[in-house]
């Protein structure tokens, strides 16, 4: 009777402790995720594209862990404003290969031209 009780106890630590050694990884590869979609989308915007801080109203990571099943990009959205187009939200997706920056739409409101980024028609 002893020994089984040490068995389950025993067994209940171990799958207590891989689900923590499992969230911790998790939480580092999100956490890592995030800071090289940040510094992809800034040089995007301020190095390769010239924007100035006086052009951009905000940048915000949305993060959705169920885009992209092909695992092409980082599970991130950079959502970007500019001060001139306040009500337009411009999405970016940054690219694993290479952590470049790719236009995906404006919002919901697809059909709208922007003026920031080309689409290919």
């Amino acid at each position: 009777m002893k020994k089984k009780t040490i068995f389950i106890v025993s067994a209940v630590l171990l799958i207590i402790a891989s689900i923590s050694v499992f969230s911790i990884v998790q939480n580092q590869k999100k956490a890592e995720a995030k800071e090289i979609v940040e510094q992809s989308i800034e040089n995007y915007l301020y190095k390769e594209k010239k924007y100035s801080n006086d052009d951009i109203a905000d940048v915000k990571l949305l993060y959705s862990g169920k885009m992209d099943e092909k695992g092409d990009y980082y599970k991130y959205t950079a959502s970007v404003y500019y001060k001139d187009e306040p009500d337009n939200e411009y999405l970016y997706y940054i690219r694993k290969k290479d952590n470049k920056a790719d236009f995906i739409s404006i919002g919901d409101e697809g059909d709208i031209q922007p003026s920031h980024e080309k689409i290919d028609e």
